[in-house]
């Protein structure tokens, strides 16, 4: 059997046409007749309080109800009243407003210019898995660049893991990384790795945050990159030395290529013998091993090649350096002392061999080539007066002179 009663809202719509929302009509009865009728007009209509009225017939419901919503309609904003939850979440909206040195009229009318309706809302950690997988599985990024992200992402994580990405403030992440150092460098890096972040949930293809928080940051400028400091050709000569012992054989390659090229550690501990064309005397950093993600050709000049000539028939599959970066640091102890060199300071190899190319090339551009550097940078640090007046002792190490005319054979097990 089909019921045939009606519902409350379809007896409101019988008794009065386009009720307002939160407003409901009902009869008073007393018996079978009907005395009057009570009308409640809700917190959704009054924007507060719950009005309940009685009222003797339909015409004087009516009128109450198209009263009130002149009223209402007259005073504006002021009109409705606030509830307890909608004038907590207004403070909470003003406070938020006020970290950002804007009004509630100003957030809002952001809010509505930027309103992007949609159902992509994911977390900070959702996002960063996606973006890892992406970099690893799609650009191919190497390992130790994966590591470095990684680290980024889960320590900010710690704090803005399970948010969603647009609820995170500029402030917020202004806050966070000024906690973590008082560097400029560091800080810099800091908004560097997170920009990443923000840039991919910024693409047009996903827009999971409608911009990118850290462009509304004033961002601290990097130090400089510190002191460049070269060694003399006695210096040099001194580490070839110990190099060439049986002990340091694995380590020699390092050292010759370090010391006449202008190649970085981490480039250098990726490079193959198939990376080195003796034919056309390069040295191949491809984009997937250089810093900078471009690939670039460095010139292998006397006396590096005289070093390298040896090693023309070798295994190219092999590595060139079989070890690890955390091996190199105290391998530079050990060489400081047996050469008696009194410091070993930060890349001083490559900033040896940078500044002597820049000596006998005198061209910032084509030495920033090969360095993987801007031609800026090359000018304002690498012009060394001491690398100018001895570059012609440096190029002169050969191995010949190291080893004596004829002595450099140095063997290889299962070359």
């Amino acid at each position: 059997m089909i019921s045939t009663r009606k519902t409350k809202k379809e007896r409101n719509k019988q008794l009065v046409a386009n009720l307002p929302s939160g407003v409901s009509v009902s009869p008073r009865h007393l018996g079978n007749k009907v005395t009057g009728y009570r009308l409640r007009l809700g917190s959704r209509f009054t924007g507060g309080e719950v009005q309940r009225l009685t009222l003797p017939d339909l015409d004087t419901v009516r009128k109450k109800i198209e009263e009130e919503k002149n009223k209402r309609k007259k005073l504006g904003a002021a009109g409705s009243l606030l509830t307890p939850s909608q004038y907590a979440e207004a403070l909470d909206a003003h406070q938020r407003a006020l970290a950002l040195g804007l009004s509630l009229t100003e957030l809002v009318n952001l809010g509505i210019k930027y309103y992007r309706p949609t159902e992509k809302n994911k977390t900070w950690d959702e996002i960063t898995k996606e973006l890892l997988a992406e970099k690893k599985h799609v650009d191919k990024l190497a390992e130790r660049s994966l590591r470095a992200y990684r680290f980024a992402f889960d320590k900010f994580g710690q704090q803005f893991g399970k948010r969603l990405v647009q609820t995170i403030s500029a402030v917020e992440i202004e806050k966070f990384v000024t906690m973590q150092s008082k560097n400029k460098t560091t800080r810099s890096n800091w908004y560097r790795d997170l920009r990443v972040v923000f840039r991919y949930c910024a693409h047009p293809s996903r827009q999971y945050v409608v911009a990118d928080p850290i462009s509304q940051i004033i961002l601290p400028k990097r130090e400089n990159i510190g002191e460049v400091v070269v060694f003399s050709p006695a210096q040099i000569e001194a580490c070839l030395r110990v190099a060439i012992r049986p002990e340091w054989a694995k380590f020699l390659p390092f050292v010759v290529i370090s010391f006449f090229s202008p190649v970085r550690v981490a480039e250098l501990l990726k490079l193959r013998w198939s990376d080195v064309y003796f034919e056309t005397t390069k040295i191949s950093i491809g984009k997937d091993k250089a810093k900078t993600r471009g690939h670039r050709l460095i010139t292998i000049r006397e006396p590096l090649l005289t070093w390298l000539e040896s090693y023309r028939n070798c295994d190219k599959t092999r590595k060139i350096c079989p070890f690890t970066d955390r091996l190199i640091t105290p391998l530079y102890s050990e060489m400081a002392v047996a050469a008696g060199v009194e410091a070993w300071p930060k890349n001083v190899m490559r900033h040896t061999a940078i500044s002597y190319l820049m000596a006998e090339l005198n061209d910032e551009n084509r030495v920033a080539l090969e360095a993987g550097n801007s031609p800026q940078i090359i000018h304002q640090y690498y012009r060394n007066p001491m690398a100018e007046l001895s570059k012609k002792e440096y190029f002169s190490l050969a191995s010949r002179k190291i080893y004596g005319e004829g002595i450099f054979r140095y063997k290889r097990k299962n070359s």
